[in-house]
């Protein structure tokens, strides 16, 4: 819980955060109780920045949302959450507007779930994300080895608005 309070010192402490991610309008998918918005002293090109938690809608979805409406959008500990990871994440790319930023914080599986899925931590979570990791055999079921590969994800940030899209992150279905 909290997960944007715990993570604002890093992203002061990056001024890119401030003077090219965070900057225009934008929407905080699954905000909860500690929304973005809540800083706006430390993002000073941040004009607004909507909240989008439960109440607003599906966020896998976003159906009430117009493609291209926002310069950014920020998700933090949400995406997990997401029945379907490309589908959520190919819907927040929608909304962005051309040359838009998606920043999305996960927990990583190494460092939350300890290597350990389903989640022992928080069973609402349906997948386990990392980056740059090769999959394993798991009970006797070969997984792609290769890391390298583009996903669907990446494929379709580049088709899409977003100009730029560092996206790597796999998701591990739920068994």
């Amino acid at each position: 819980m909290h997960e944007t309070s715990k993570s604002i010192f890093h992203r002061l402490h990056d001024s890119r955060y401030a003077t090219r991610y965070f900057v225009g309008d934008g929407i905080d998918i699954g905000s909860g109780p500690d929304p973005l918005s809540q800083y706006y002293e430390f993002f000073p090109q941040m004009k607004s920045c909507r909240s989008w938690d439960l109440k607003d809608g599906d966020a896998q979805k976003m159906k009430t949302v117009a493609d291209g409406s926002f310069d950014f959008v920020h998700s933090s500990h949400c995406l997990e959450h997401m029945r379907k990871v490309d589908v959520a994440l190919a819907n927040w790319v929608r909304i962005l507007k051309r040359g838009g930023h998606l920043v999305c914080m996960v927990p990583d599986e190494d460092l939350y779930e300890r290597g350990v899925f389903p989640s022992t931590f928080n069973p609402d979570h349906k997948h386990t994300l990392t980056i740059h990791k090769k999959k394993i055999l798991v009970a006797g079921q070969r997984q792609s080895a290769r890391s390298d590969s583009r996903t669907a994800i990446q494929r379709r940030c580049e088709k899409d608005r977003a100009s730029r899209c560092d996206l790597s992150l796999r998701s591990g279905e739920t068994r």
